[in-house]
């Protein structure tokens, strides 16, 4: 898997989610010296060169567009794989990449291309660039990479929106807003306030217990349980900008059946069920949707939330897809 990431981030086919993967991968083996990797990532070295570049031995050789290399490259945000000087007129041709003008001080040549402007599942528009650099101190240095660039609404709201409000009232309306946008009655608007409350505005936050996975979900717990279709919580979890809840006391097909979600998909052998608003078309030109959303996670467990889908009309289609298209 860490390895297939890492081949999909360098060529440009990575989701948001395998980005963050390798992220937070390659920063485990740049601390390996003061906690070790687990075993099955394998043996991953890293080195520094003459030149202060920080270099990592793969555990073993990847194919980059049909080029095979074990070594990686950190420059600065990009991780590129190292290839050798003779592929680099193959792939310039073969992916169409375009010189870049770069002055003769900085001793490097580069060919780029910005390969896919597109909406993943959580309505972000991305963009994705490969580059091509040639680094010409001592012997040269051929490498390829990546540099994925996004395009994002704000999701909180500004500070007029809090002026005069005491944390004990900013609590009672966030606990009363939860049941809304449960149920996807609530508006992006309401969204955007409760990331707010609990996201953006840290210096001052609410009195809720706080913690995260380190691979994008987090969660608060709640004062008090909170009545969510006649169901309790204690718990409220945020992923990909959205906020969503489990349920303990109820299958997710019971549910499904009282709200009148259509099963749209099967995730780990467990169905998923889910029931989509119209879409509209905001004032600052994004296209939003909402989908209902809910997934039987095994154990009892049923997880409940609304998605939101924001999208650039120019960025692709922003309808939620087939099965599991509303995951975000």
């Amino acid at each position: 898997m860490a390895l297939a990431d890492l081949a999909a981030v360098v060529e440009c086919r990575a989701d948001e989610r395998t980005t963050l993967r390798h992220h937070l991968l390659i920063d485990e083996v740049l601390r390996q010296d003061r906690a070790p990797l687990p075993r099955k990532y394998g043996k991953w070295r890293v080195l520094r060169d003459e030149y202060g570049r920080t270099l990592i031995e793969l555990p073993k050789p990847i194919k980059v567009h049909g080029v095979r290399s074990r070594t990686l490259l950190l420059d600065t945000w990009r991780k590129s794989l190292v290839l050798p000087r003779d592929a680099g007129e193959r792939i310039v041709a073969e992916q169409q990449l375009q010189a870049v003008p770069i002055p003769p001080a900085f001793n490097r040549d580069e060919w780029h291309r910005r390969l896919q402007q597109r909406t993943p599942s959580n309505g972000n528009g991305l963009t994705a660039e490969q580059r091509l650099v040639l680094d010409r101190r001592g012997s040269g240095l051929l490498s390829i990479g990546c540099d994925y660039m996004h395009r994002q609404r704000p999701d909180w709201v500004s500070e007029q929106a809090f002026s005069g409000s005491a944390p004990a009232e900013r609590e009672r309306a966030a606990l009363a807003l939860l049941p809304r946008l449960m149920s996807c009655e609530g508006t992006i608007e309401d969204r955007n306030w409760l990331a707010t409350v609990l996201i953006h505005r840290r210096w001052e936050p609410l009195a809720w217990r706080h913690d995260e996975d380190g691979l994008g979900t987090e969660w608060w717990d709640l004062p008090h349980p909170v009545d969510i279709g006649g169901l309790s919580v204690q718990r409220l979890y945020r992923r990909d900008r959205n906020f969503h809840v489990i349920l303990a006391q109820d299958s997710a097909a019971r549910i499904a059946n009282r709200l009148g979600a259509a099963q749209t998909g099967v995730r780990n052998g467990n169905a998923e069920y889910s029931i989509d608003q119209p879409q509209r078309q905001a004032a600052d030109g994004w296209l939003e949707q909402k989908r209902l959303m809910l997934a039987d996670i095994g154990n009892g467990l049923t997880e409940q939330g609304c998605y939101f889908r924001e999208a650039l009309p120019e960025l692709g289609d922003p309808v939620f897809g087939g099965a599991g298209g509303g995951r975000m």
